[in-house]
């Protein structure tokens, strides 16, 4: 895989969570979770690259069984799209499937109510957006891992 910083995303409806890896290891730099609405998650994203100095993206992308991108997935291709035409760079797709459900897991949201005040404060989307980094940076990853360019040539946009 290609070499420098990275930021992982976990791109979702109303939010998109980020954690920044250093280059060449999994020493977590910063995470946190920008709101989607009026293009906040594109500006701070790309104050996050140049802050951080990102030189690689990967993206969270939830796949079904047969391997196909989920209904979600058009969603989440065009933010990235967004962002990738706003930041030219090495830019990557990996499967999230379960991620979320992994991180409340591991996060022990035992109520209803502990579960939406801890989505609502961004921290699942975040610590979702370190899985997806992580999956990406295991060498030993069964996770399906795409150059995002690749993807859009598939669907007729470069």
């Amino acid at each position: 895989m290609e070499s420098g910083n990275l930021l992982s995303l976990d791109v979702g409806s109303t939010l998109v969570g980020f954690a920044c890896f250093a280059k060449g290891s999994e020493e977590l730099l910063v995470s946190g979770a920008f709101k989607r609405a009026q293009n906040r998650a594109l500006s701070g994203i790309q104050e996050i690259i140049v802050e951080q100095q990102i030189q690689v993206v990967v993206a969270g992308l939830p796949y079904r069984e047969d391997g196909t991108a989920s209904d979600q997935g058009a969603d989440i291709l065009a933010f990235c799209r967004r962002l990738h035409r706003r930041a030219p760079m090495p830019f990557y797709l990996c499967d999230e499937s379960f991620s979320t459900q992994e991180v409340e897991s591991r996060m022990a949201l035992s109520t209803p109510k502990k579960r939406i005040a801890t989505k609502k404060s961004g921290e699942i989307d975040a610590q979702s957006a370190v899985a997806i980094g992580r999956r990406f940076l295991d060498p030993d990853n069964t996770f399906t891992i795409t150059r995002l360019e690749s993807v859009l040539t598939d669907i007729g946009d470069e």
